[in-house]
């Protein structure tokens, strides 16, 4: 980030807005579709800090894929490459969520590719 400008001293608070931060202060949660609320409030009956960082990441993410809904031309796909990841040894079902929370902002869900195992 200091080769576009910004200085040493503010990475700090420019890390704060990016995806996926755990920061849970001053944050703008939305509604869930339900198969992210359920993963959500599994997470936080162990860790409700927890639960609110997954809140922010899938509040953050809605806003994303809508705006990808809203430039996306007519009749053209998005490919969403995503990796799950656990919290206090739970899935986060990261792809189901955000499969959900794309058909609620209106994309079609075409499907999953899972990765071969090896």
């Amino acid at each position: 980030m200091v080769w576009f400008g910004h200085s040493l001293s503010n990475l700090s608070q420019l890390r704060r807005e990016y995806i996926g931060h755990d920061a849970v202060t001053s944050v703008e949660y939305v509604e869930l579709p339900e198969s992210a609320c359920q993963v959500v409030d599994s997470i936080a009956r162990v860790d409700p800090r927890k639960g609110k960082v997954l809140h922010r990441y899938y509040s953050e993410m809605t806003r994303c894929l809508a705006e990808m809904a809203r430039v996306l031309k007519p009749g053209k796909a998005a490919i969403v490459v995503v990796g799950s990841s656990t919290m206090r040894g739970m899935d986060t079902r990261t792809d189901v969520c955000l499969g959900e929370i794309g058909k609620h902002v209106g994309f079609e869900l075409i499907g999953f590719l899972k990765p071969e195992s090896r």
